[in-house]
């Protein structure tokens, strides 16, 4: 150790600042584009029910604290066996509603969505809900007036 700390040429390749390590951003219009899952087995040692630990690697967020209230949803939506239903559902009264069908797009407009920003141009094009659904049940032959 004497040695070590008395070698210049240690000392220096020691005191060399180290810069990080950029990753440049995986861009694809793929499925899991914005994100890397990575899955490790611990089948051999499972803690109780748990057996794999899942590493979830998002490349375009810079914020991680954004991803909690997601965390923090999926937590409040599972199945607690002590009260038989979810905390959302003992809070609310009510089963969580997830995802695009628990809304009013109508469902023809969910299946051509094939991304985040299709939604923000079909919303963002000044396109009304309410008009896309009457127009909907109107093909549909749903319409109440024209019955009348």
């Amino acid at each position: 150790m004497i040695f070590l700390n008395l070698c210049d040429h240690c000392q220096k390749k020691s005191s060399t600042i180290k810069k990080g390590l950029v990753v440049k951003p995986i861009l694809s219009s793929e499925l899991n584009s914005r994100c890397q899952v990575d899955l490790i087995d611990m089948q051999a040692q499972p803690d109780g029910d748990y057996k794999f630990i899942m590493v979830y690697q998002d490349h375009l967020t810079k914020k991680w604290s954004e991803g909690l209230k997601f965390v923090q949803f999926m937590k409040n939506r599972s199945f607690h066996h002590g009260t038989k239903r979810s905390p959302y559902e003992a809070m609310f009264g009510t089963h969580a509603k997830v995802g695009l069908k628990s809304t009013q797009i109508p469902i023809d407009l969910i299946s051509t969505l094939k991304s985040e920003e299709d939604l923000e141009k079909a919303l963002g094009c000044g396109i009304n809900i309410e008009n896309i659904n009457e127009k909907h049940e109107k093909s549909d032959g749903s319409d109440k007036d024209s019955a009348k």
